[in-house]
């Protein structure tokens, strides 16, 4: 049984070699060699996705930074919560408000100022919100109700490259 199996597959074998035309121990067929008219530069980003994610307490009406940005490099914010917790067991109310800002010197720039009845949370970005190298991400929450006990906030994200990597190729015309 063993040497008709063996016979078969050195049969199927030779068959297949010589459908294809390929001579064992044969070398390549010579090619003309390719002449490069042209160099198109193509871009490739790679992306070296480090992910984030940080849990804090807001206080009422106390603005808090979430993170600053490290040179060469970009922060995405993609998921943002309010969590509950069994040591803070307050809830939130659609009148609470909050607030993200990005700083970067004396400059700041609103990402959203809004009662937490317009944000429809968690908020998850498709794209995330993006800050670069030096940049601070704030954040302030402003209560409505009578509780003034902290509420919990989770954010997510990851932080990436600025600079993209440069592949360079050949293209023959």
């Amino acid at each position: 049984m063993r040497n008709s199996l063996l016979g078969l597959f050195a049969g199927l074998v030779l068959g297949i070699v010589a459908v294809l035309g390929v001579r064992l121990g044969a070398a390549p067929p010579a090619q003309e060699p390719q002449t490069v008219s042209e160099v198109y530069p193509i871009r490739l980003t790679y992306s070296d996705r480090t992910p984030h994610w940080l849990t804090i307490n807001l206080e009422d009406e106390v603005p808090a930074m979430l993170l600053r940005v490290p040179e060469g490099k970009r922060f995405v914010l993609t998921d943002l919560w309010l969590l509950s917790h069994e040591l803070l067991p307050v809830g939130t109310s659609p009148a609470d408000r909050m607030w993200l800002e990005c700083v970067h010197g004396s400059e700041r720039l609103v990402v959203f100022d809004s009662p937490l009845a317009e944000l429809k949370l968690p908020l998850r970005w498709q794209t995330g919100v993006s800050f670069v190298s030096g940049q601070e991400a704030w954040i302030k929450y402003s209560f409505a109700s009578e509780s003034k006990r902290p509420r919990r906030l989770h954010i997510s994200g990851y932080f990436e490259p600025l600079d993209p990597i440069v592949f360079e190729a050949r293209i023959a015309r």
